[in-house]
């Protein structure tokens, strides 16, 4: 045994969870579902991807550093839950803050497509010091238990960060917003993830139908929800969306520009 196999080192981490996952297998099949679940995350690194080639010039030195970073993202489906690690990370460099910044973006933009999809989804996000060797399937770390927790104390579906999380200049850390949680919670995630701002990196007409199909998706949720704790989740959900949408349209906003 060598100790580099068990060295520590500093790396964003994201748990996710899916809601509602005996009636996802129900309905539609464990292998569906896994299909689903690989093309969720295919597609937001392909979508960070493109939105480089958009943003910045083709020149890779000028691309922006998290571009770079979601080269660098690794995940591992396990049952209902996703979860995802970056390379090391010093959050004291400034390139590297960028990159903890495509981080979330990244996990955003899975949860942005999981609600196109049908699929509500939670996330956990946290950062700090974990020992993973994926050869030896050793996954250790403070902070695989803070974003745990962080995931599973929410009330709604969504996304929030850990306290452990760097803050950093991203449109997908939200600050002074309530995040519904479950009673007796002592430990409070300080920033939500904009799961919702994903949406209007394209065009209006394309913003305009994801909003309907998702809200339409919500709607339906809170109608058959079999439970008020189920109903309350997705009231929680579809308030977030809403206010989010009323934001990225409102004047001098990104949404109010698009094409």
């Amino acid at each position: 045994m060598l100790e580099k196999d068990y060295q520590p080192v500093e790396r964003c981490v994201a748990v996710l969870d899916i809601l509602g996952f005996r009636s996802q297998i129900r309905d539609g099949g464990i292998r569906s579902l896994a299909r689903q679940l690989d093309i969720l995350y295919l597609d937001a690194s392909a979508s960070l991807t493109w939105a480089a080639t958009q943003f910045s010039s083709k020149d890779d030195e000028r691309k922006p550093n998290w571009y770079k970073g979601v080269e660098t993202l690794h995940r591992l489906l396990f049952s209902d839950s996703l979860f995802l690690w970056s390379d090391p990370l010093p959050k004291t460099q400034v390139r590297e803050q960028e990159r903890i910044a495509g981080f979330a973006t990244l996990v955003a933009r899975i949860l942005c497509g999981a609600f196109k999809r049908g699929l509500p989804m939670r996330a956990g996000l946290a950062f700090g010091e974990v020992v993973i060797n994926t050869k030896k399937q050793i996954v250790v770390g403070q902070p695989i238990v803070d974003a745990y927790y962080v995931e599973s104390i929410q009330e709604w579906a969504g996304g929030a960060f850990h306290q452990s999380f760097p803050y950093i200049g991203s449109n997908s850390a939200l600050h002074d917003m309530d995040i519904p949680l479950k009673d007796g919670v002592t430990e409070r995630p300080d920033r939500v993830l904009d799961w919702v701002s994903p949406l209007y990196w394209g065009t209006r007409e394309q913003a305009t139908e994801d909003i309907d199909k998702i809200r339409s998706f919500l709607g339906g949720a809170v109608s058959n929800s079999e439970t008020e704790v189920i109903r309350r989740k997705y009231v929680n959900t579809l308030e977030f969306l809403n206010t989010r949408v009323s934001y990225w349209e409102g004047p001098k906003r990104f949404g109010s520009n698009i094409s």
